[in-house]
């Protein structure tokens, strides 16, 4: 009673089952509140499901919420295809602006990236 936890969404992409998600925050808020546990909520996504209704959800509750978007669209749509191997940085964008509208409810809206050699490159620097 009265301590507090986390709970983090990862994926694969937690955001296809956006239902579950609530369901899961709604029962663990049952469950929690009355004991006074403070539950925080962070879920890292590619942002490419986040539509204004699924913002709003997790303005509801209060989410932190990571985007992966690993730099410029021609980086990123390389390393984070969609399903069908397109490009997937609009949709990121997309999603990050929807968060942005509702930024002030949600815990937090953070970026990470993965950094990983793309090219390979030598120094002529002393050669």
């Amino acid at each position: 009673d009265g301590e507090k936890f986390s709970i983090n969404f990862i994926g694969g992409e937690p955001l296809i089952y956006p239902a579950a998600i609530e369901a899961m925050i709604e029962f663990t808020n049952a469950l929690a509140s009355p004991r006074g546990i403070r539950v925080r909520y962070e879920m890292t996504t590619n942002g490419t499901l986040v539509t204004s209704a699924i913002a709003q959800m997790l303005a509801r509750y209060g989410v932190n919420v990571t985007v992966s978007l690993d730099g410029p669209a021609e980086i990123n749509d390389l390393v984070r295809p969609t399903a069908g191997g397109l490009g997937s940085t609009e949709k990121c964008l997309r999603g990050v602006a929807e968060l942005f509208k509702v930024q002030e409810q949600l815990g937090s809206v953070n970026v990470h990236s993965v950094l990983i050699p793309m090219f390979s490159c030598r120094s002529s620097i002393g050669t």
